[in-house]
């Protein structure tokens, strides 16, 4: 698939939502756009995981924003810092279950991001009640 095309399917990710692709990383646009060959080998060069993004927080947020599975579990296996916070004091678990999406719910908790109550809200607000009981255990 042409990272034009996933980016069409992914129009939720930051350039799409109308933030300057300036204020983003070269790692963080590769997460973006989905070249995951050239995500790995900045992770491999030493680019910074943890550098701070405006609106997602940082890579982490970036990857469950644009739902990049493979990119966010390298990022977690680089000791990716899970405490980063979105610009609306969100963390990273509440934009997974924003996204409704138990696979990076799931990988995120095994990691040890911890279960806020924003998180649960959101669960509750959409009805879903694995991802409830997955924050609940």
């Amino acid at each position: 698939m042409s990272s034009t095309s996933w980016r069409n399917q992914h129009s939720e990710c930051p350039e799409e939502n109308g933030h300057s692709s300036t204020s983003l990383t070269v790692l963080q646009k590769a997460i973006v756009y989905g070249h995951i060959a050239i995500f790995c080998e900045l992770l491999n060069q030493g680019a910074d995981v943890n550098a701070t993004c405006k609106d997602y927080g940082s890579a982490l947020g970036i990857a469950v924003q644009c739902e990049q599975l493979g990119m966010l579990q390298l990022l977690l296996n680089k000791n990716a810092d899970l405490t980063k916070r979105d610009r609306k004091d969100r963390n990273i678990l509440w934009r997974a279950v924003h996204k409704r999406r138990k696979d990076l719910v799931r990988i995120l908790l095994e990691h040890g991001v911890e279960t806020e109550e924003q998180a649960l809200a959101e669960a509750k607000y959409y009805g879903d009640a694995e991802i409830i009981a997955l924050l609940k255990t």
